[in-house]
């Protein structure tokens, strides 16, 4: 990833230089107009919250940074220095102080780009991480395109043009619930294969026309997810669907990979290959259907020490058990030490699908109103289902347990080694409760 950086004071006279570097950085990396206007914006008014504050003696470092179909802002600064309740999509501020006008500033910097993160890379330091994505074109709503029967069968990775068709075909011919969200824009598939971010194989005839696929990225240094293997108008679609999936795990057993899991996995996918994870419940007309996830190991588990809630030990300690997983469980609970003030999640939305996902950043001292306030913004926007990802490899992180299921969440489903540790699911359905 191509990476540019610079260090300032934060004070108000070098406001610009800020503003230019970042907005500089994000054309040379291909992003026009609003887009780099994005992360400009954001930065600006970051730096405006922090000078006007009273920090001019401390120092900012800005990294900028390209990605494969988005460009990337990460600002160091002294940790205590900002309020972090603002980055939460329901983040409000009015205008009747200088502090909630402050606030609003960062609000709109919050609104301004795709996803953020906030870490502590050490406790005297703090790491703001903005992310605006590039915006490419919906796969086209046009007549279905034709497909037949391959009478013979080579795998390969695909040409752009057939990366293109591949994921046009996955969209319009399986449901959402098996089909990322970025595979409905061909063009962002594209980019994310030439960038190294992800990675396919396709199922061709001698003539190169394509009778299947299937894609997959790294989500750690050990852990692959896949998607697919989605097969287009073939009736023996186990042999290909069996097929593509051997191409995937030859080539993944030659390197480093300890995991494979698949939260897409089409009927087409050999299951006698995998172990069930747990399902997934989404909405399917007036009622709901559940989705597996799968797992693979590929090479011997070497151990792991996660941390987990006490609420969290009877189900934790079952599906290790269950999946054969070495695992040192850490139980954290409240001793009344002091918290951070504000929590604050990160959020992804899918209209399409009417789910959430969300994504702890900081557990604070309000974080029971900070959770229902999500859920009531949910309701409101008509999002059926809610999924909470806890990274067990952040002790932090497992004190949300106990409000997440006052709140109505129930774990689903484990992925071993999906983050810092094993990742868990925790989902919320609506069913029907009142805003």
């Amino acid at each position: 990833m191509k990476h540019l950086s610079l260090k300032l004071p934060i004070d108000s006279q070098f406001l610009s230089v800020a503003t230019s570097f970042v907005e500089n950085c994000a054309t040379s990396f291909g992003f026009k107009g609003a887009e780099a206007m994005a992360l400009t914006l954001a930065t600006e008014e970051l730096f405006t919250y922090l000078s006007h504050i009273g920090h001019s003696n401390a120092e900012m470092k800005i990294i900028c940074s390209k990605g494969s179909c988005f460009a990337r802002t990460d600002i160091h600064f002294p940790a205590g220095l900002m309020d972090h309740q603002a980055f939460n999509i329901t983040a409000k501020a009015s205008h009747e102080t200088q502090d909630e006008l402050d606030k609003l500033g960062l609000i709109l910097a919050a609104r301004s780009v795709d996803n953020f993160q906030v870490a502590w890379p050490d406790p005297r330091n703090v790491r703001l991480t903005l992310i605006k994505e590039k915006k490419y074109p919906r796969a086209e709503a046009s007549e279905p395109i034709a497909v037949k029967p391959l009478t013979e069968l080579f795998i390969r990775k695909p040409e752009p043009a057939e990366t293109k068709l591949f994921a046009q075909l996955a969209t319009q011919l399986y449901p959402g619930r098996s089909v990322p969200s970025f595979m409905r824009y061909p063009g962002k598939v594209v980019d994310m294969i030439a960038g190294g971010d992800l990675s396919a194989a396709i199922a061709v005839d001698a003539s190169g026309r394509i009778g299947g696929g299937i894609g997959w990225r790294w989500d750690t240094p050990n852990t692959v997810a896949f998607f697919g293997p989605y097969l287009f108008g073939q009736p023996e679609g186990l042999v290909m669907g069996k097929t593509l999936v051997d191409e995937l795990i030859n080539v993944l057993a030659r390197g480093v990979c300890v995991n494979l899991i698949s939260r897409f996995a089409t009927p087409e996918t050999p299951g006698h290959y995998f172990q069930e994870l747990g399902t997934i419940v989404f909405p399917r007309g007036e009622g709901w259907s559940e989705h597996a996830a799968l797992f693979m190991q590929l090479k011997e588990d070497p151990g792991l020490k996660v941390w987990g809630h006490p609420i969290l030990q009877e189900f934790l300690i079952s599906e290790f058990d269950r999946l054969s997983l070495p695992r040192e469980i850490e139980y954290v609970s409240d001793g009344g030490e002091e918290r951070h003030k504000n929590t604050v999640l990160a959020t992804e939305l899918d209209r399409d699908m009417k789910s959430a996902h969300l994504r702890p950043s900081i557990f604070g001292l309000d974080v029971e109103s900070v959770i229902r306030d999500h859920l009531d913004l949910f309701c409101r926007e008509n999002i059926s289902s809610t999924l909470f990802e806890l990274d067990l490899g952040v002790s932090e992180y497992t004190s949300f347990a106990p409000y997440l299921m006052e709140a109505g969440f129930v774990p689903r489903l484990l992925m071993p080694n999906g983050g810092k540790g094993d990742v868990l699911l925790l989902q919320r359905l609506e069913g029907g409760r009142a805003c």
